[in-house]
């Protein structure tokens, strides 16, 4: 729960480098503090999750700025193309819960451009791999659940390894209103042990998951499922739809 004390977050984005370099300086502060705070919960291995997408959702990003003394993130930010970005802030900043502030930046060209998808595919090939969902349709406003496989040769992958503290994340993102939805499928045998302090790269994770989501409102979301194979990281692009 976030708790009734406001929090609020400002990002100072510089371009630095022929329009797909940016220069992000991101901070929060709580009640009537001036000063922005200091003192973050680790999660998932880390005290900030970035998350950036682009206005097509065809660009996905998963980054971790530096966070200093005086309570500032800071990153320079690689961007594929100029263009109009989502940037998603996913924090627990200690003693007021967890939040997430999303913010629009254009680096560049600025110019609109709405998300186009093709017809939903159940499954998708990247790196070696093929991640295969159950289903692409779940009910709008519901808990539901998407059963994961991941093969690799055609079987089920062995050499599939904790990513940032837990078996997988899955990002979704409403086509039309950018809502933001990040949570954390579970092995077949039981709950993954989250918020761990490491990756622990030598344990081993199931390769059959599966992921349990309430989307909150009708329509089409793009879907990145986070997962490390071998030793890369894996982001295999789907799209939902909640009726």
């Amino acid at each position: 729960m976030f708790g009734t004390t406001p929090v609020r977050a400002s990002l100072a984005v510089t371009p630095v480098q022929a329009a797909r370099t940016a220069s992000l300086d991101l901070s929060e502060s709580a009640g009537g503090a001036t000063l922005p705070a200091a003192a973050y919960l680790i999660d998932m291995t880390k005290p900030l999750h970035l998350i950036v997408v682009d206005d097509a959702l065809a660009v996905f990003m998963h980054v971790h700025p530096e966070l200093d003394a005086n309570g500032h993130f800071h990153m320079l930010l690689r961007l594929p193309h100029p263009g109009r970005y989502h940037v998603y802030a996913d924090a627990q900043l200690a003693r007021y819960g967890h939040r997430v502030f999303r913010f629009d930046i254009a680096i560049g060209n600025g110019k609109r451009v709405v998300p186009t998808f093709g017809a939903p595919a159940r499954s998708v090939a990247i790196m070696g791999y093929t991640v295969s969902l159950d289903r692409t349709s779940l009910p709008a406003g519901a808990d539901a659940v998407v059963r994961v496989a991941i093969d690799k040769n055609g079987r089920l992958a062995r050499d599939l390894h904790p990513f940032l503290g837990a078996a997988a994340h899955a990002v979704f993102i409403h086509a039309g209103d950018l809502t933001y939805v990040h949570v954390h499928p579970m092995g077949a045998g039981g709950m993954d042990m989250p918020n761990m302090p490491s990756d622990q790269p030598n344990k081993l994770e199931p390769a059959q998951l599966a992921l349990h989501v309430t989307l909150p409102e009708r329509g089409a979301y793009k879907m990145w499922l986070e997962f490390r194979g071998g030793a890369e990281d894996i982001a295999a692009p789907f799209v939902i739809v909640a009726k």
